[in-house]
């Protein structure tokens, strides 16, 4: 039977994102890079790039590097939870 203390619910990984200060930069309209200061002061930085300056959409860049830092948490996360197992 599983236990959920073992399991990294996803709405832990959004709460841990609403509770982080975002930053986002925009480089030239080519590239979004997003730094995500975590309630304990960590950082996670994340960037996407697009190929061609027409195409460039800042909410698309922003949400694509919201999900790579949400990615990176939950690879942290199960990290976390591997130590305390």
């Amino acid at each position: 039977m599983e236990n959920k203390k073992d399991r990294i619910a996803e709405i832990n990984v959004d709460i841990l994102i609403e509770k982080s200060q975002l930053s986002v930069k925009n480089i030239e309209n080519q590239c979004i890079i997003v730094t995500a200061q975590l309630e304990n002061g960590f950082v996670i930085t994340e960037t996407h790039s697009f190929i061609d300056k027409d195409n460039f959409n800042i909410g698309i860049g922003v949400e694509k590097c919201i999900d790579k830092i949400k990615n990176k948490l939950w690879e942290l996360e199960a990290y976390r939870l591997q130590c305390i197992l």
